[in-house]
């Protein structure tokens, strides 16, 4: 969950609703062999945390994606 943080938020309780919601993808688009600033890894990292700085400057300069 984004918003919630069980060990902050100990006067909240979550609650599932998935099924109130559709599921939908959220994609990050970066222009290939651009420079990106550290913060964007960061960004991307947290979003994804599968795609480190490595695996972001590989895929931007045509190495693919690492097995």
């Amino acid at each position: 969950m984004m918003a919630y943080d069980p060990k902050r938020d100990t006067h909240l309780r979550a609650m599932d609703a998935s099924h109130l919601f559709e599921p939908s993808t959220t994609r990050i688009g970066i222009r290939k062999n651009s420079y990106l600033r550290g913060y964007t890894y960061e960004f991307i990292e947290m979003f994804a945390p599968h795609l480190t700085r490595k695996v972001v400057d590989d895929a931007m300069h045509g190495r693919g994606y690492p097995e």
